[in-house]
């Protein structure tokens, strides 16, 4: 008489599929990551890249012949006069690509020691969960030109960077180079202007293919945990200089928000309208990590504002 015996798997076969299974998984995992990021990444820079092609639309409608085509202005500009009463100051104000202007400018009046009844609110938070961050964007005179899509002034991988941090929403990922145009005002109402810059004199200096237009904020997750920085709250990149703005030395800098490989990398629009991604300048230390100095950063972000070219010593940590 036969014996029936039914074959099974024996432990080891067992444990063998199992960790196929879990390698396969990982790398699916791994992959999916690597491609959710990857696509962060290009939606990123074709934010930038739409920004970019506002910017052109809007200067080249502008009247006039091309000495009279100005590019939209990092930041606000308020002009002011003395009242006929030789103490109340009026303020008049106009917006930039995104702004906390009154709606289409005004003019408000200002008397010292008294609380304005209108300002523009350069040092309101961009991430603060309130309508005025949303209006600023709304109220920029880009906002018809990339057709009332606010998704357009957000990277994916910045806002989730930020959300997990104690922000509590985010409505803007992206600052304009301070080259093209804003005022501060440390010593109020005596507000300091730069002027507009127009296309004609950008083309003809030669340097719009490496002079930042448009950069991410700063919004880098890593071991050390969230890189931002505490005076991005207006919308004008600012690394210092002392030709333009002789009162204020920020020490801004564009933000690497997107790892490629080892490497962490920031998107940029250029005034000539290309998009491009500019690696971390980093050295690799004995342990293998990259040790990242700010003041690298701070004098990459300066020369690429300039329209300069990268010094070759910060160059060879890009490599």
């Amino acid at each position: 008489m036969k014996e029936n015996l039914q074959k099974g798997f024996t432990l080891i076969e067992l444990l063998m599929v199992i960790g196929i299974v879990g390698l396969l998984a990982a790398a699916l995992i791994t992959n999916m990551t690597s491609g959710i990021a990857g696509g962060q990444k290009l939606k990123c820079m074709a934010n930038l890249k739409n920004l970019a092609q506002a910017v052109s639309s809007y200067t080249t409608s502008q009247s006039g012949d091309d000495d009279d085509q100005h590019i939209p202005t990092a930041g606000s500009f308020e002009t002011s006069h003395l009242g006929s009463d030789l103490e109340t100051v009026y303020f008049s104000s106009s917006a930039a690509w995104v702004s906390w202007t009154p709606a289409g400018g005004g003019e408000w009046p200002y008397k010292p020691g008294l609380t304005e009844s209108k300002e523009d609110s350069m040092n309101a938070s961009t991430f603060a969960d309130t309508t005025l961050a949303f209006f600023s964007i709304t109220n920029g005179v880009l906002w018809s030109y990339i057709g009332g899509d606010a998704s357009v002034y957000f990277c994916g991988t910045h806002k989730k960077v930020l959300e997990a941090a104690p922000v509590k929403r985010v409505y803007r990922s992206y600052v304009m180079n301070y080259y093209f145009g804003y005022h501060d005002k440390p010593n109020k109402p005596k507000y300091k202007h730069h002027h507009h810059r127009n296309l004609g004199s950008i083309n003809q200096s030669g340097t719009a293919a490496i002079r930042v237009l448009f950069a991410e904020l700063p919004g880098q997750k890593d071991q050390k945990g969230v890189f931002t920085g505490e005076t991005w709250g207006d919308s004008v990149l600012n690394p210092g200089d002392s030709n333009l703005a002789p009162d204020t030395n920020k020490d801004e800098y564009f933000g690497f928000n997107h790892r490629v490989s080892n490497r962490w990398v920031a998107n940029v629009a250029f005034a000539d309208g290309h998009v491009d991604g500019v690696v971390q300048p980093a050295v690799r230390g004995s342990d293998g990590k990259a040790k990242v100095d700010v003041a690298d950063l701070i004098n990459l972000t300066k020369q690429m504002c300039n329209g300069e070219e990268i010094a070759i010593d910060i160059r060879k940590k890009m490599m």
